[in-house]
């Protein structure tokens, strides 16, 4: 006597949700992460236009998602992702540009040259 199982549609549709839900977790954990590498380990190590190319993905994964949801229910988990993307986003120019390979050690000390006090070093130490 093998049946096979019934589907619940409330099941279906609470695991559909979960899915969803821990899908915009795992974008939020692992830009944070990238962030906290960009942020802190040697700029110079780093592949400038790789992180523009991430944060434009991910913003555009979350923007996915978001277009998923009723326009009058804001999710506050989609919206924190967004900003934090945002934060890296509005940098991405700059990013690109100090990424750039061609940039000498004379031009990193016109550039320490222009920032603030405090700001000194040089490319070898630099991180954003």
């Amino acid at each position: 006597m093998d049946r096979s199982a019934t589907p619940i549609p409330e099941e279906e549709e609470f695991l559909e949700k979960f899915a969803i839900r821990n899908t915009i977790w795992q974008i939020r954990d692992t830009f944070n992460d990238n962030v906290k590498v960009w942020y802190h380990d040697v700029f110079k190590e780093q592949d400038a236009e790789k992180i523009v190319e991430t944060v434009t993905q991910e913003n555009s994964k979350l923007k996915r998602i978001k277009a998923k949801f009723p326009l009058e229910h804001e999710d506050e988990v989609i919206e924190a992702g967004l900003e934090e993307i945002r934060k890296v986003m509005e940098h991405r120019n700059l990013i690109s540009a100090l990424g750039n390979p061609h940039l000498a050690e004379k031009h990193w000390q016109e550039i320490f040259g222009i920032l603030p006090d405090g700001h000194s070093g040089s490319m070898a130490q630099f991180n954003l």
